[in-house]
């Protein structure tokens, strides 16, 4: 499975949820989580999400699962409703139609299973410099600075003697 995660959630935790939420829900087909695209992002309102639908295609005489479905994490995250919500999406990718789903897989009723689980949040990146970090930093860039005004002078020299170096012997040429 590929996870393409933008939501708050971290990631590896995220992975392994989902592809809890396969096994226990019966989605683990082979080939199917091996080529299936998950986005998640934040969402303002609700659980929700959308997927592609498998299922025979015109002209085709085999099955073919759905290979993508988007999710969306609400502000206040209930993880049973959201394994309920990937469980939905998983469905229409294994070609279920709203129809053909039992009512507390259409309407995303929460998943008991789910019910103590905790999905962790991302840390932060790296912490905010502190006033030591910057001044470390900004003697390394002195010190590099200096490092460039030594090399600029000493190309400069060598240029200011080629220049002489040439222009004696234009002098010295013109004289004979």
């Amino acid at each position: 499975m590929r996870l393409r995660n933008q939501s708050r959630l971290d990631t590896r935790a995220l992975h392994a949820f989902i592809s809890e939420v396969a096994k226990r829900e019966g989605y683990d087909r082979p080939g199917y989580l091996s080529g299936l695209l998950v986005r998640v992002s934040d969402s303002r309102k609700r659980h929700h999400g959308h997927a592609s639908m498998g299922g025979v295609r015109w002209g085709a005489s085999d099955f073919s699962f759905g290979r993508s479905m988007s999710l969306f994490v609400p502000p206040v995250l209930q993880v049973a409703t959201f394994a309920a919500v990937i469980s939905h999406e998983m469905a229409h990718n294994h070609g279920v139609p709203h129809r053909n789903m039992a009512p507390g897989l259409r309407y995303c009723r929460p998943l008991d299973w789910a019910r103590d689980r905790e999905l962790p949040v991302r840390t932060k990146g790296k912490p905010k410099p502190t006033p030591d970090d910057k001044l470390t930093h900004a003697m390394r860039m002195q010190k590099a600075a200096a490092t460039r005004a030594r090399r600029a002078t000493t190309i400069l020299k060598k240029w200011d003697r080629r220049v002489r170096l040439y222009q004696s012997k234009i002098a010295a040429g013109g004289a004979e």
